[in-house]
């Protein structure tokens, strides 16, 4: 870029100079000119000459001044040595002795150089009574035009280096964030799921955005890829432990079959008693599969019509809620629409609704409830079984907890109904509904804003 703006701008600035030197030229001798009028009209060729010297000293050096008469000789000069000779074969002075002021160039025989001059007349009493020729050297000229372009290539030489310092600089400082990004991914590939690139150190406030932005990614992936890893490990102990007590169970009840074998009836109990370890056992490992499938997933949240799925619950739950004699009532408000998925409502519903009428005495009542609060869509499960404490209420949705202390139940209904309610972005809770008893399962989501 400086390159090609520096090229014609150095044509520019030759130009500019040279025009700006036949100006200071011109200015000058004009200036000289009023000086030595006086001394050209009294004769006083000494004062001409100081005049003359002292404008030498302040002059760019190389200059060259001569001061003429009327007819063209020679009165006075910077170097005192062509004093008395007639000058009138030069034109510019030719042109200076009728009156014209004359600037320019033109080959010097004498120097056998180019020259750069200017003319003017001096006047006295709108009389011409000489005139006054200050000359530089082509070659000094060019030298100074020369210098003060050079200049102009230095400072963009500078321009260039320190623009190379400050690219290689930042430059540096992007990729230093880059390489630790990149050290840190083979820090987690080999297993060191602690690290996060925020608390390595304070951070760079004028880095760039982009990469502070991929640096919380990294953290957001190590943290959830923590998180999943935590949850996988924690699924293999807790299954490894939960199988260990049906599958002991199962064996047992067979060997207690085998030493009945005997007696018919008794056979038969034992046997039907492995049979209800087995189906405990089925519905176990296909909860702790339902939990595992659902760590990771990440759904495309729908527009659901919770009304519809309250009164179509309640429906399909209502035969079984009649052969129990329990009492189903559903009552929900119209047009509910929460960001969820079907199958995370209908789920969710079908545990409350299972747990309720398993605690819920005959004769009770059941109630299913949907309502706007806020931007807030809450649905609520009320039963008049036993009721539960806060401190149950705050450990019913872990793994493998039972509200009773039968065997019944595998335990993870509620924790997959916690894990779904993630899923979606919801929340769900337990609390007492009363204190003469009576439980309250809630499911809170929130209001579709989807069109």
């Amino acid at each position: 870029m400086l390159v090609i703006q520096d090229i014609p701008l150095f044509g520019y600035l030759d130009n500019m100079e040279h025009t700006q030197i036949y100006t200071s030229l011109e200015r000058d001798a004009w200036r000289l000119a009023d000086n030595v009028d006086t001394g050209i009209e009294t004769n006083d060729l000494k004062g001409v000459q100081t005049v003359i010297t002292n404008y030498l000293k302040t002059a760019e050096s190389g200059a060259r001044v001569i001061v003429t008469d009327g007819n063209g000789v020679v009165l006075a000069s910077s170097d005192k040595t062509d004093i008395g000779e007639d000058y009138t074969n030069r034109p510019e002075v030719v042109a200076a002795i009728t009156g014209k002021a004359a600037t320019g160039e033109r080959q010097s025989e004498t120097l056998k150089d180019e020259l750069v001059y200017t003319a003017v007349p001096i006047e006295d009493s709108y009389r011409i009574i000489g005139t006054l020729r200050i000359s530089f050297s082509g070659k000094a000229i060019d030298e100074l035009v020369s210098n003060r372009i050079r200049g102009l290539v230095v400072v963009g030489f500078l321009t260039i280096f320190i623009t190379l310092i400050a690219t290689v600089i930042i430059a540096n400082a992007i990729t230093e964030r880059l390489r630790r990004i990149q050290r840190a991914t083979s820090e987690v590939a080999m297993g060191n799921l602690e690290l996060r690139l925020n608390n390595m150190d304070s951070g760079d406030p004028t880095s760039a955005p982009e990469v502070r932005q991929l640096e919380q990614a990294f953290d957001f992936m190590v943290e959830r890829l923590k998180t999943v890893l935590d949850s996988q490990r924690s699924f293999a102990s807790d299954a490894s432990h939960q199988l260990r007590t049906p599958l002991t169970a199962l064996r047992l009840k067979l060997e207690n079959a085998a030493a009945v074998v005997d007696n018919p009836d008794a056979s038969a109990d034992a046997i039907e008693a492995a049979s209800a370890e087995v189906v405990r056992l089925q519905m176990l490992v296909d909860g702790l599969l339902a939990l595992a499938r659902l760590e990771g997933s990440n759904p495309q949240l729908e527009h659901i019509d919770v009304t519809n799925a309250v009164n179509t619950k309640a429906e399909l739950w209502m035969p079984l809620a009649q052969e129990r004699n329990i009492r189903l009532i559903a009552k929900a408000a119209p047009n509910l629409q929460a960001a969820a998925t079907p199958m995370a409502v209908d789920q969710i519903l079908d545990a409350y609704l299972d747990n309720a009428l398993d605690f819920t005495p005959e004769g009770g009542t059941i109630t299913i409830s949907a309502k706007q609060v806020e931007d807030r869509i809450e649905v609520e499960v009320i039963d008049e079984g036993p009721g539960i404490s806060p401190a149950d209420a705050t450990k019913a949705f872990n793994r493998f907890w039972r509200g009773r202390s039968d065997d019944s139940g595998t335990g993870l209904g509620l924790a997959i109904v916690a894990r779904l309610a993630a899923v979606i972005g919801a929340q769900v809770s337990l609390r007492p509904a009363s204190s003469k008893g009576g439980t309250i399962a809630q499911l809170s989501m929130a209001k579709s804003n989807i069109s």
